[in-house]
């Protein structure tokens, strides 16, 4: 598997590091709102 995205290009490198960034700073997101939900609620 480590190969074959060696073998993608710089492009699609990017592209995906982009998107794993994404998915990771809205699930960061979404638990940081998630926990002041349960503060302000409790």
């Amino acid at each position: 598997m480590f190969k074959r995205f060696n073998k993608l290009s710089s492009k699609s490198k990017r592209i995906i590091g982009i998107i794993m960034g994404l998915i990771v700073s809205c699930v960061v997101i979404f638990v940081i709102i998630l926990e002041l939900i349960r503060i302000y609620a409790g």
